[in-house]
C-alpha cells in the first residue's frame, strides 16, 4: 500500500493550524553571582535612614611604653590620627513594559523582573566593593617570590603561599590573614593541593551554616577561602594571572547601607501606556586599614 499525497502530515501550513507550540510558564532565570564581600567586612548601618552625605571614621597610630631612667623626665611622643571618609553613591535600574505587551505576556516575566533587579543589585554590591579594595596601598605578593615581569604559568596559587601570607600580615595591622578571595581558576589547584582542607571535612567547621561563596580553609582553624567572580585578570609575562583579594582580621574595610533598595512600579500617563520598573539603593564602601588589604597575584592553576 502506498503512501497518499493527501496524507496530513506535520510541518505543513494546515497541521501547524491544529498542532500548537506550547510555552512553560515559568521562565528559567539567569545565575547570579551571591555576595561575597560583605559578610567579610565591616557592615556598619548607624547611616540608614538619616542624614548625612559623609560618614568619617577616625583611626589612631600606635604609641609606646618603654624603659625609663631615673632623674630623667618621661619623654613626651606625638599623638596623632587619621581618618576614612566613606562617601555615599546611589545605584540602580530600571525597565520599561508596554501596557499591552503587560496584558499578553507570560505572568512568570514580572517575577523575573523582580529576582533579575534584587540579584543583579547584590552583584553590583560585590563589584562595588572588590573595586575599592584593588585600591589597598598595601604591598602586593606574587606567589613564588616573582614579580610582575618574571611570573610563569607554573607560579599556581598553593596552600604554602596562603600559609606564608598570614605569617607576613600578622606582623602587620592587619593582625593576621582572615580570609582570601580567589577566582575560580585559582581555584582549582588549590583545591588539588594535599594541604587545602574542604569545608565538610573540617571538623571546626562541619556541621555549621556555610557562608556564601566558601569553600574551605587553609589550617584547621586558619584563613578562610571564598571564590567569586569579582576577581581580576591580567596579562603578565605574556601569560594570564589573576588577582585575588587576602582581607585581614583587622577591619579590611566597611559596608555602610544608606538605603535599603527599594523596588518601584509606575504606570506613565495614560496615553503613553507604560509601566516602568525601577529600583535603586545608596550605599558606600571605604577601605579601613589598608594593611588588611592584600592582593595575591598567581597563574590561572586551571
Amino acid at each position: 500500500m502506498t503512501i497518499s499525497a493527501n496524507i496530513f502530515k506535520p510541518g505543513t501550513t494546515e497541521a501547524n493550524a491544529v498542532s500548537p507550540i506550547i510555552w512553560s510558564p515559568d521562565i528559567i532565570k539567569t545565575i547570579y553571582e551571591q555576595a561575597v564581600f560583605p559578610q567579610l567586612g565591616k557592615i556598619d548601618t548607624r547611616q540608614l535612614g538619616v542624614p548625612g552625605r559623609q560618614y568619617n571614621y577616625t583611626l589612631d597610630s600606635a604609641i609606646q611604653t618603654g624603659i625609663l631612667t631615673p632623674g630623667v623626665a618621661t619623654p613626651v611622643q606625638s599623638l596623632s590620627f587619621s581618618n576614612v571618609s566613606v562617601v555615599f553613591y546611589s545605584y540602580g535600574g530600571a525597565l520599561q513594559i508596554d501596557e499591552q505587551q503587560m496584558a499578553q505576556e507570560l505572568t512568570s516575566v514580572l517575577d523575573s523582573v523582580n529576582s533579575g533587579a534584587y540579584n543583579s543589585a547584590i552583584v553590583n554590591r560585590d563589584d562595588v566593593i572588590s573595586t575599592e579594595l584593588y585600591n589597598t596601598t598595601a604591598t602586593g605578593v606574587y606567589v613564588n617570590g616573582t614579580t610582575s615581569s618574571t611570573i610563569a604559568a607554573t607560579d599556581v596559587l598553593d596552600t604554602k603561599t596562603i600559609v606564608k601570607l598570614d605569617t607576613e600580615m600578622m606582623q602587620t595591622q592587619a593582625g593576621g590573614c582572615k580570609a582570601i578571595v580567589i577566582h575560580p581558576k585559582q581555584a582549582y589547584s588549590l583545591r588539588t593541593d594535599a594541604n587545602f582542607i574542604d569545608y565538610s571535612k573540617n571538623p571546626v567547621t562541619a556541621g555549621t551554616i556555610l557562608r556564601t561563596g566558601e569553600i574551605g580553609s587553609v589550617g584547621y582553624q586558619g584563613v578562610a577561602v571564598f571564590v567569586s567572580n569579582q576577581i581580576t585578570s591580567a596579562t603578565e609575562n605574556s601569560i594570564t594571572v589573576y588577582k585575588a583579594i587576602a582581607l585581614g582580621r583587622n577591619n579590611p574595610f566597611v559596608f555602610m547601607p544608606k538605603k535599603n533598595m527599594q523596588f518601584y512600579v509606575e504606570k506613565e500617563t495614560e496615553r503613553e501606556r507604560a509601566y516602568t520598573f525601577s529600583w535603586n539603593e545608596i550605599f558606600g564602601t571605604k577601605i579601613l586599614v589598608n594593611d588588611s588589604v592584600v592582593v595575591v597575584t598567581s597563574a590561572t592553576g586551571y
